[in-house]
């Protein structure tokens, strides 16, 4: 019977070089410790067994010649990028549509040993040596030293972030540690609020705009990111923009149903990760107002 373990978990961080780190892709999809042992179990962060859901992968053991433990994420590739959004989405449409790759980026055992007391680095080598890639399993590639520019050229390629990890550490199962560092790309737009939801009267989310040829597009609301002064100061602020009617085009009918409507005088700056293929933006952080003008609708 294989050992338990749990995944390692990072810190946030900005963007460094280090000759003491290796540099990953932080591939977007769901967490995955992978127990091979004649078969493949896939177990989430949470314990549950995700093997049912992803039938593809069911293979993963047989790309080993050994029995193992690996840690990896399960992606969807849709142009070469992951693509967490229709990874969500695979389960309505089905998995034929929506492939999934399971990307192994840790050895945790293999053959017999518990290899986490061993730095990454030597783990990292084991691992390269027992896997044999094929259709649905790959390696994470990775570089040494140049984290700035790895960085930029994720942010480039449209990525979710990179991962920065000492290359002398030991794998801690269940805990999470300054050895990894996760370093996510943010963009940041300015938009301008057009209307917002409550929750008892409190603050719930922003509903926001960007301008088109067409006028003002709905991009998509913000929820996170406030104080709860913030919050209580728009509520009071919003409410003497009111508005008897949408300023915003396109808003959802289920939001729309519940909006409070506001004229569109007030613009506030927003982290995003990406946009959805509805041009919606994806993990929004409210970062305040700004006195700078709207920016157009983002491309995708």
């Amino acid at each position: 019977m294989l050992p338990q373990f749990q995944p390692m978990l990072a810190f946030p961080a900005a963007p460094f070089d280090s000759d003491d780190h290796l540099f990953e892709v932080k591939w977007d999809g769901i967490r995955a410790l992978a127990y091979l042992d004649g078969r493949t179990r896939l177990i989430s962060r949470q314990g549950r067994d995700l093997s049912p859901r992803y039938p593809e992968l069911e293979g993963v053991h047989r790309h080993f010649s050994a029995k193992a433990v690996v840690d990896g994420e399960i992606v969807c590739l849709v142009d070469g990028k992951p693509s967490f959004y229709w990874l969500q989405r695979r389960n309505l449409r089905g998995a034929a549509t929506y492939p999934v790759v399971y990307i192994v980026f840790d050895l945790l055992y293999y053959g017999g040993e518990d290899l986490c007391p061993l730095p990454l680095m030597e783990r990292k080598e084991i691992l390269q040596r027992s896997l044999a890639p094929g259709d649905s399993v790959a390696l994470s590639s990775f570089i040494i030293g140049r984290g700035i520019d790895y960085y930029h050229a994720a942010a480039s390629h449209g990525l979710e972030g990179i991962m920065a990890k000492e290359i002398a550490s030991p794998y801690l199962s269940g805990r999470r540690s300054r050895t990894w560092l996760k370093i996510k790309v943010r963009q940041v737009i300015n938009l301008l609020i057009g209307g917002y939801l409550t929750t008892n009267g409190a603050l719930k989310s922003l509903l926001l705009g960007a301008k088109d040829v067409h006028g003002l597009r709905y991009v998509g609301a913000v929820g996170s990111g406030f104080t709860e002064q913030e919050r209580k100061d728009l509520v009071e602020r919003l409410a003497e923009l009111s508005s008897s009617k949408p300023v915003l085009q396109g808003v959802p009918p289920d939001i729309a149903r519940k909006a409070r409507w506001t004229e569109p005088e007030l613009v506030c700056r927003v982290e995003y990760l990406e946009l959805t293929p509805e041009g919606l933006l994806r993990h929004a952080t409210y970062k305040g107002l700004t006195l700078a003008p709207c920016d157009p609708v983002p491309k995708r």
